[in-house]
């Protein structure tokens, strides 16, 4: 038992720290003094011992951390409740200190997890994390781990994502394998440890499915096209994999807002993946890169803190409405975003004049691959303003 916990605890110090300053490890430490008990979720807790790290640094409680992730229990030791609070309890039998830290990672099938989360808490000896997607409770204040950028956009970070281990791979083909390994450790972890899954290889089938699309679909048309695929799956239990993978943090789901209506219409959504790297990985790095950076802009938005919408103006359709929580009020839009899929001057100008037709005076990014090839003597019409995608991260963050 004591080589696991040497395990567990190196796993933590040995991961990179990110930045003290990053709002993800301030938001830990903030709602840790207030609460003591705080729930870490998000699409990078398989990063989140990186942020853990950092937490322990600046909170200077190295010696005073006992950290307990499941996943690294490879012969199954801790089978349940008990033999977990033992293992705690044996671990703080000497210390003295007033501050000690508990982190529970992966821990949802832990027989009787429940009631030792209830012990600890109650005990009032103990700060407690709790990193998972799918334990919610009552009353406990949950951190979303967003993503920390230090660097502006490059293309890797559109073909292989935003998390930090992969930014520090120089080696593409070492990035590939990298997140393979993530794709499946969170499909084992986040999925499989937590839901009821009846067959594996048809939900992989409904990943692929949903990496793959590029318009609004409705569940039953999407169900419609794994069964064109050969894929023998129910329609609810297709859904219950949809919602699976939402709780999991592996995906985001985003309905159309209808401006005239003023109103979400939840017939049909768009799916996006928390990371490009993540979806690419699914579709054996060959995805749309029409695809990849309407789902790295939605991506680095979410991790800005803004709710997401599409946008719709009676025939017209555009990629994104960025507002504040609710949108009931129009005045709740901040801005509106349109992935360009044209490359002519001519094509362009259309979708401009279409852009400002929607008539709310908020600032609309269209966003092309390269402006240099489109001939314009101008990058700003009315409400519209031409940016390229390294140019709009760039502006947004500002």
């Amino acid at each position: 038992m004591k080589k696991l916990i040497k395990r567990n605890i190196e796993s933590v110090l040995s991961s990179s720290p990110v930045d003290e300053t990053d709002i993800s490890v301030k938001n830990i430490i903030t709602q840790l003094n207030q609460h003591r008990f705080i729930i870490v979720s998000g699409s990078t807790v398989l990063n989140s011992a990186s942020y853990i790290h950092t937490t322990i640094i600046k909170s200077n409680i190295k010696e005073n951390c006992f950290y307990f992730d499941a996943s690294l229990d490879y012969n199954h030791k801790v089978q349940n409740h008990k033999i977990l609070f033992q293992l705690i309890d044996d671990f703080f039998s000497h210390n003295t200190s007033k501050t000690k830290l508990i982190v529970l990672k992966w821990v949802e099938k832990l027989d009787g997890i429940k009631k030792l989360i209830s012990k600890i808490y109650s005990s009032k000896k103990y700060y407690l994390i709790i990193i998972s997607n799918s334990i919610k409770i009552p009353n406990i204040p949950e951190v979303e781990l967003l993503y920390h950028e230090d660097t502006l956009y490059d293309e890797d970070k559109l073909f292989y994502g935003n998390y930090q281990i992969i930014n520090e791979i120089e080696s593409i083909d070492s990035k590939k394998q990298i997140l393979h390994y993530m794709y499946y450790e969170t499909i084992t972890n986040a999925i499989l440890n937590n839901f009821s899954i009846k067959n594996l290889e048809s939900y992989l089938q409904v990943m692929v499915r949903l990496s793959k699309l590029q318009e609004p679909v409705s569940l039953r048309k999407l169900h419609a096209k794994l069964l064109e695929r050969g894929v023998d799956i129910s329609l609810i239990t297709m859904i219950d994999y949809v919602e699976y993978s939402l709780q999991a943090k592996l995906i985001h789901r985003v309905y159309p807002y209808d401006i005239k209506l003023q109103k979400h219409i939840k017939a049909k959504a768009k799916y996006y993946f928390y990371d490009t790297g993540i979806r690419n990985t699914i579709n054996c790095f060959s995805t749309n890169i029409q695809i990849l950076k309407e789902n790295y802009i939605l991506s680095h938005l979410h991790s800005l803190g803004y709710s997401i919408s599409s946008g719709i103006n009676g025939r017209f359709s555009w990629t994104l409405v960025i507002h504040k929580d609710s949108i009931k009020n129009p005045e709740n839009i901040l801005f509106h975003i349109h992935v360009s899929k044209q490359n002519t001057k001519k094509e362009i100008k259309k979708e401009i004049n279409k852009l400002n037709k929607i008539w709310d005076n908020k600032k609309k990014y269209l966003i092309v691959w390269d402006i240099s090839e489109l001939g314009l003597k101008k990058l700003e019409y009315e409400d519209v303003v031409i940016l390229e995608l390294k140019g709009f991260t760039e502006t947004i963050r500002s």
